[in-house]
């Protein structure tokens, strides 16, 4: 599977930028998120749709001037590549998933604790 990618902003007050993934097979208008009332995908000047299911917000944590290198690892360490790889799944191999369980658990609140790798990101 290969995975294209786009960045699509940058914010240096947050020190973060927008990521945009799609495949292939799972294109950028499959995951269009915004529709125009005649349902339309809704696109930028450029021609690729505003806005998607696969745009991510992506951040530095410890360095402040990230070498091209660094974008490029946290553009790869970050990509959904189980989420578009069960998407390809999907669409070409009918591949169907039992969601019972995950329906067990649809509006209970839960939490769990992390270690202090935050430190240690990127």
């Amino acid at each position: 599977m290969k995975i294209n990618y786009r960045i699509l902003s940058v914010d240096e007050s947050e020190h973060t930028f927008v990521v945009r993934y799609w495949t292939d097979i799972i294109t950028e208008e499959s995951l269009a998120t915004h529709f125009t009332f005649s349902g339309d995908i809704v696109m930028t000047p450029n021609g690729y749709p505003e806005r998607c299911r696969t745009d991510y917000n992506l951040n530095f944590y410890n360095n402040s001037n990230p070498s091209t290198n660094d974008v490029i690892t946290i553009i790869k360490s970050s990509a959904p590549v189980k989420l578009l790889y069960v998407k390809e799944q999907l669409q070409l191999s009918n591949t169907q998933y039992n969601m019972s369980n995950v329906y067990n658990l649809v509006n209970i609140t839960n939490s769990f604790e992390i270690s202090n790798t935050v430190s240690n990101m990127y």
